[in-house]
């Protein structure tokens, strides 16, 4: 991991609503890291208050400045993805987190 991926995960976070974003969503274990030499986001959510059970998200920034979303829910050793968004604008992120999970990322 680099410090290049520590920084793209905190502009993400902050295009998500900053460190209120896991106040609002309960978002936990945030994690930054460089997956094929881009910067990313990941996190856990609770299933049991997501839309299709969505319990784990990446946010993955794109080599054109735009990002890539994928939402899966995690059950042991089986892995579902349940949406995968991508070419997605840093202004589009909320609205899309917010529409594909059902939770809100600000008042």
């Amino acid at each position: 991991m680099t410090q290049q991926s520590n920084e793209v995960a905190k502009i993400i976070l902050s295009q998500l609503g900053g460190w209120k974003f896991p106040v609002f969503t309960g978002a936990k274990d945030l994690t930054s890291s460089d997956y094929e030499g881009r910067g990313s986001l990941s996190f856990r959510l609770n299933g049991k208050l997501t839309k299709g059970r969505i319990n784990h998200v990446k946010i993955v920034l794109t080599y054109d400045d735009l990002y890539d979303i994928t939402f899966t829910n995690i059950h042991g050793s089986k892995i579902t993805q349940r949406a995968k968004f991508e070419g997605i604008y840093s202004d589009m992120l909320q609205e899309t987190f917010e529409i594909t999970t059902g939770l809100c990322t600000s008042l």
